[in-house]
């Protein structure tokens, strides 16, 4: 029950710091908030590993640290992922990659 709660709680929460629109400028999130490139003060790469019925799952994400606030990067929240990972490679001169 805890977990259900939890995991509730936090897409509750985090949902707002999600992208809606990634673009040559900036990230604007669900929230409507706007974050430009030239603001991006750092970013993070978690990742997650959990044993399953079917063997272990290894997830990840991507937080971006704006000065005008974060942006979680998650490939369970974007329908076009494989665009998004190529777009921010080219923006950030990283390789960005899933899991």
């Amino acid at each position: 029950i805890m977990w259900g709660l939890g995991l509730i709680l936090h897409f509750f929460v985090n949902s707002r710091v999600f992208p809606r629109v990634i673009d040559d400028e900036g990230i604007t999130t669900r929230s409507g908030r706007r974050h430009l490139w030239q603001n991006l003060q750092d970013w993070e790469r978690t990742r997650l590993v959990v044993g399953g019925a079917g063997g272990p799952r290894i997830t990840g994400n991507v937080t971006f640290y704006f000065s005008t606030g974060k942006v979680l990067i998650g490939s369970f929240s974007i329908d076009n992922l494989p665009e998004v990972l190529q777009f921010l490679t080219k923006k950030l001169g990283i390789a960005v990659t899933p899991g």
